[in-house]
């Protein structure tokens, strides 16, 4: 674990020092802001970690392999689903967000601000993933996993934030391609590490679902942008922002009703947690 601090802090470092040298202020304060952004969607992760990482201790402690398969696969699916889904809503309206929250001064930033708010999709994915290995007892996979991983990243932060003319020349990309070598970087290591977590306990390896969870969210996402703006206007942007957030919602949830695998509930699970919801909501 000491080695895997010393190469953390020089990966987190490393990313923010070279971007500074060859991209300056402005570049750094575009990928800063997204990665303030971007930390908003990891709160449902952090808050259900401790959670998981107990259930999963005394799980694997009682040698219930069935029942960690089902927790993992449950808790890794839900939070990718929520975190999918703020960011199909959010991306489309990123402009909007950056003027109104930001200023006309941080537009330049849009482009690196919208590829933030992919970072947490996957994230929530690893934390879960290195919380599975943490709690059973697999510290030594879940280390060498993230030094291979972080000095591999640190290798390709050089070559897209480095200018043609650098000694060593790179892409000289900016904060648009830290911020895309982050969201990169993330999709291939959670992945591995999901792989490597199914091939310990000998269980199917299962991707699909990110690609329908992203991929569908993005979709509705853009599609209840157009509406509303096609409907409403942009006069009243609260007006088209809830506009856009009623129809997403709706097909949202009408998604999940006929997909709850994506959740990684069945349909009598799905009913029975919505007639729970409904119920707490009446007596409240």
């Amino acid at each position: 674990m000491i080695p895997y601090a010393w190469l953390s802090f020089a990966y987190i470092f490393l990313d923010r020092w070279l971007l500074q040298e060859f991209g300056g202020n402005l570049e750094q304060a575009f990928y800063g802001v997204g990665a303030q952004f971007a930390a908003v969607s990891l709160i449902a992760t952090s808050a259900m970690l401790r959670v998981f990482w107990k259930e999963m201790a005394e799980s694997h402690e009682r040698g219930d392999t069935e029942g960690s398969r089902i927790l993992y696969v449950r808790m890794s699916r839900s939070l990718f689903f929520v975190g999918t889904a703020m960011s199909g809503f959010v991306i489309p309206w990123t402009s909007v967000i950056t003027e109104v929250a930001l200023g006309d001064a941080y537009l330049g930033g849009t482009t690196t601000l919208m590829i933030m708010f992919l970072y947490p999709v996957h994230q929530s994915i690893g934390q879960i993933g290195g919380a599975m290995l943490m709690a059973t007892e697999h510290v030594v996979t879940q280390v060498y996993i993230g030094l291979v991983f972080m000095a591999v990243s640190m290798l390709v932060t050089y070559f897209v934030l480095a200018p043609a003319s650098a000694y060593i020349p790179g892409l000289g990309a900016g904060s648009v391609g830290l911020a895309v070598k982050m969201v990169g970087m993330q999709f291939v290591q959670v992945n591995i590490l999901g792989y490597i977590i199914s091939r310990i306990w000998k269980w199917k390896f299962d991707w699909f679902y990110q690609f329908i969870s992203l991929g569908g969210c993005m979709l509705v996402g853009l599609c209840a942008h157009q509406l509303s703006i096609l409907f409403v206007g942009m006069d009243s942007v609260l007006l088209s922002v809830f506009v856009a957030g009623v129809i997403y919602a709706g097909c949202v949830l009408s998604g999940l009703w006929f997909m709850p695998w994506l959740l990684g509930l069945t349909t009598e699970e799905l009913k029975k947690l919505g007639n729970t919801v409904l119920l707490k909501l009446r007596v409240n």
